[in-house]
């Protein structure tokens, strides 16, 4: 079913332009669910008018008990932080009463564009594949990196110390934009025509933990896009660690000490 869209609808055109500084990075749809706040116009007009009413809507989503979904435009990393005020956004949903890691209904969604990854002549099938291997080879960092204990609606494999349970996890979540979508349930998602979407987070209003939320999205995709499949199997965390000190990815650094991940 689709969402009730509560915002105005938000594409991303000509008209709204935003800094187009280096799309070495790809561009970032974010969808932050908030609970127990309720789901009223003047709440959800507050929190448009903060984050910036023409990058984001605000939906009801099932999942939710009393809650929103904010849905941003598709962005790049940089346009995300210095552009859209996800900060004064998460702040106001605070003040409102919203809650978020602190629940069990709540997730922090990342939608990547899928043409990003379609170079060097990749097909699919090796991008979902470069996907699968490189999940499969970070699990036992990702899972205290997500935050979350309950896997149902985003599975990456009953035991996460298996590495070949979360690459078949992984891998049958991934199917063609022709197959039966199967993937919402997946820490990653295939289903959807124009993006591939990162499900294993547990929602959070703490800025600093969607900053490097949105910073290892960014990473995972830069690092596989021009790798073969073979060249993903040597992604690890020292891999991440490398890329971050050189992008200034302070946050994600940051993050990686507060989740004791060494």
């Amino acid at each position: 079913n689709m969402p009730h869209l509560i915002g105005e609808t938000v594409v991303l055109s000509p008209e709204i332009e935003l800094d187009k500084t280096a799309y070495v990075n790809p561009k970032i749809g974010s969808e932050v669910e908030i609970d127990k706040g309720g789901q009223d116009n003047d709440n959800a007009r507050k929190l448009l008018d903060t984050i910036g009413e023409r990058y984001a809507i605000a939906s009801t989503d099932g999942s939710l008990e009393n809650g929103l979904e904010i849905v941003s435009c598709p962005a790049d990393y940089y346009n995300h932080i210095h552009t859209l005020n996800w900060r004064g956004m998460l702040e106001q949903a605070c003040k409102l009463g919203y809650k978020s890691h602190d629940t069990n209904t709540c997730g922090l969604h990342m939608h990547v564009d899928r043409d990003y990854f379609m170079v060097k002549d990749f097909t699919d099938s090796q991008v979902q594949e470069k996907f699968a291997v490189t999940f499969a080879n970070n699990v036992d960092w990702l899972k205290p990196f997500s935050r979350r204990k309950k896997w149902d609606y985003c599975q990456i494999g009953e035991n996460m110390a298996v590495k070949e349970t979360a690459y078949d996890v992984i891998r049958n979540g991934m199917k063609s934009k022709n197959s039966k979508p199967t993937g919402h349930y997946c820490a990653v998602n295939y289903a959807n025509d124009h993006t591939i979407e990162f499900r294993l987070f547990k929602g959070t209003l703490n800025y600093n933990t969607l900053v490097a939320t949105m910073q290892f999205v960014t990473m995972f995709a830069r690092l596989i896009r021009y790798r073969s499949v073979a060249g993903c199997a040597n992604i690890n965390l020292n891999t991440f660690k490398k890329l971050a000190k050189l992008c200034k990815f302070n946050e994600f650094l940051i993050y990686l000490g507060e989740r004791k991940i060494a």
